[in-house]
């Protein structure tokens, strides 16, 4: 269900975007929806990737480093 929220939070967000462009007279090119979609998607997989916790690696002990 968070990742159906997510989506349609995306979708709703670029839809948003175009209503407020049509409000002010700017007519957007629909690529735009294109991309504020895959923007969005992109931003939701870096936090994805940033709120993984490698499975490998004990809670509270950090890789060391070789060099």
């Amino acid at each position: 269900m968070h990742k159906l929220s997510i989506l349609i939070s995306i979708f709703l967000s670029a839809i948003l975007a175009f209503v407020i462009s049509g409000y002010y007279g700017i007519t957007p090119h629909p690529y735009f929806f294109i991309i504020l979609v895959a923007l969005g998607l992109f931003v939701q997989t870096i936090i994805f990737i940033l709120q993984f916790k490698d499975i490998e690696e004990p809670e509270g002990k950090a890789k060391e480093v070789k060099r």
